[in-house]
């Protein structure tokens, strides 16, 4: 699949040219000055740049002379840092023209033995390009580019060693932090200052694009190697290796290869640190998109999905295929008010009820109404790192927030009414304990997203089937019986809510009941009604026949089926038929 993103990266490249690239390309933070050597080392800009991945803004960007430093740093990075020029790696650049320094390291680590052994190796790359591969690698680039120049090599080291400590103070930096320090030493001719960086630039990253040059081999069209992007191969990393061929490195490719690799590897480090972590590259159109966190494209008929870090280098995360991906819903989703809500909490209900057209906006109900808009910042959050107390809701979301993932950014829907099923009822117990607003939505959006995909109203009709039945049975003066099992399950769940609110204490703590509601046994729920009933019936007055008839029927049914907890906690949350009046029964029904 990497191959098939270098492909698309390469044709939009060859299209766009190397300008895209590098407009994509964001500098590590740090302070930039640019010094004109041909004018006796004249400072023509200084630059701070830094990187604010939460909103994307880049401090600097807009300055006229970003792009050139942008450019130039390009051409002057490591390709990574076991790959120094500075075999003490405390210079961080790779070419003669180009001098990178960690600020905090101009104090103590940085010495003449590490400036002088840097201007050596530019020198004679030889001493850096020992092995045989090495050297073979590098002799082909040494002969496109030609050897180094000695004399501009020279005056710059000699500048360097002479005035770098007087320039830092000169400048006002600040050597504590761990940002950058660039200097870039440049010619009057932009254009001309470009071309050695380029040129400077490329003589340091073909002889270290590949892997290990250990691995290198000569074909007939020419050397082929292990890249460096997003694999590792040592002593380390035995499992690597494909011990059955006689070349046991995973892949091989070509140098143009490797280096339209390292680009793409570039290009998404840039998106990265503008926070931009998701990257959707489309096989069918050429294009790549990259989006923030709680963003994505419109559709998608064939594509690859990364999830991509910054760390010490770029991380891959994730890798997939994405097809038939469609942002816009291809029927209209409806957030149902089965469970009734009262108006002052609907007006409330920041995601609002009724239809929605966009699969984002049903993240957005998953998301306030399961975790309290936890999810959206926590799909990739290490789970050491999520700040959320309660423990029933962590291990929810750490336990479905790969599959509610691939829901909303994949399009893959596979088998998520059962996983909503299975998030929801431990949630609407653990929201009983605080409110009794909060499981009426959780329910209502299980009941929606269930009917959404089973393309009817099964849940919801239950529902009404079983209150329509209890309604008509508790004032029945005949002798009845439950109609089915979730009425006595959803009965039970009524009878609960009642007497739970004969507790005159004056703070209530509505988690005495989630013994009862977590049940797996009828005889269990039998029980611990006994107990309540007991408990509370000294608040039940004789006359009330529903109540007592409700409570008769309950204790004398015996269901086949196992314990329904969702028409339990239903029956708990919704709205009590016990206390409505007889006369308003056929006005409810109706708008039910």
């Amino acid at each position: 699949m990497l191959q098939e993103c270098v492909a698309v990266f390469e044709r939009i490249l060859k299209e766009k040219t190397e300008q895209w690239l590098l407009d994509n390309y964001v500098p590590k933070d740090g302070t930039y000055i640019l010094i004109n050597m041909e004018e006796n080392f004249r400072v023509e800009k200084v630059l701070n740049i830094k990187s604010d991945k939460k909103t994307g803004i880049i401090q600097g960007e807009t300055d006229s002379d970003y792009t050139f430093i942008s450019y130039l740093d390009y051409y002057s990075k490591l390709v990574e840092m076991n790959k120094p020029v500075d075999s003490g790696k405390i210079i961080h650049s790779n070419n003669i023209y180009s001098f990178f320094v960690k600020k905090e390291s101009l104090q103590e680590k940085l010495s003449e033995g590490n400036i002088d052994g840097y201007y050596s190796v530019l020198e004679n790359p030889y001493k850096k390009y020992v092995k045989s591969n090495d050297k073979i690698l590098y002799q082909q680039v040494e002969k496109e580019l030609g050897p180094i120049k000695q004399d501009e090599l020279d005056i710059i080291h000699q500048w360097i060693s002479e005035n770098l400590r007087d320039f830092i103070k000169e400048q006002g930096i600040d050597c504590s932090t761990k940002d950058y320090l660039k200097l870039f030493f440049i010619k009057t001719d932009r254009e001309k200052t470009k071309q050695d960086f380029c040129s400077e630039g490329r003589r340091y990253i073909l002889p270290n694009i590949y892997n290990k040059n250990d691995f290198n081999v000569k074909c007939s069209d020419g050397i082929k190697g292990l890249p460096s992007n997003n694999m590792g191969m040592n002593s380390k990393k035995p499992y690597l290796e494909n011990k059955t061929r006689k070349i046991r490195t995973p892949y091989m490719i070509s140098l143009n290869q490797a280096l339209s690799q390292m680009q793409f590897f570039d290009f998404l480090a840039g998106q990265a640190s503008k926070g931009k972590n998701n990257i959707y590259v489309n096989l069918d159109r050429d294009e790549i998109y990259a989006v923030e966190n709680g963003k994505t494209v419109s559709d998608m008929d064939s594509g690859i999905y990364l999830r991509i870090q910054q760390g010490k280098e770029l991380e891959i995360h994730n890798v997939c295929r994405v097809a038939g991906y469609q942002k816009k819903l291809s029927k209209p989703f409806h957030m149902k008010e089965v469970i009734e809500i009262p108006d002052k909490a609907k007006n409330t209900f920041e995601p609002g009820y009724g239809m929605k057209t966009n699969l984002l906006e049903i993240e957005g109900l998953v998301d306030d109404v399961f975790f309290g808009k936890s999810l959206k910042y926590n799909y990739f959050t290490k789970p050491e790192d999520i700040s959320i107390n309660d423990g029933c809701k962590k291990r929810i979301l750490l336990m479905y927030r790969e599959k509610l993932w691939d829901w909303f950014f994949k399009g893959n829907s596979a088998d998520i009414p059962i996983i909503i099923e299975r998030m929801t009822l431990p949630l609407v117990m653990e929201s009983i304990g605080n409110s009794i607003i909060k499981p009426k939505h959780q329910i209502n959006l299980l009941i929606s997203i269930e009917d959404y995909f089973n393309g009817n109203r099964r849940m919801e009709d239950t529902m009404n089937d079983v209150r329509k039945a209890l309604r008509e049975h508790i004032d029945c003066k005949d002798e009845w019986m439950f109609s089915s099992d979730g009425e006595y399950y959803y009965a039970v769940g009524q009878l609960l809510n009642f007497i739970q609110g004969l507790n005159k204490s004056q703070k209530k703590n509505l988690s005495m009941v989630n013994p009862l509601l977590n049940s797996k046994s009828d005889e269990v729920i039998k029980k611990r009604l006994l107990v309540l009933f007991k408990k509370y019936n000294y608040a039940i007055e004789r006359n009330d026949i529903r109540i007592r008839a409700l409570y008769g029927h309950v204790m004398r049914y015996e269901p086949e089926s196992n314990v329904n907890s969702f028409l339990l906690s239903a029956g708990f949350v919704d709205s009590s038929l016990i206390y409505m009046k007889k006369e308003n029964q056929d006005e409810v029904e109706t708008n039910n």
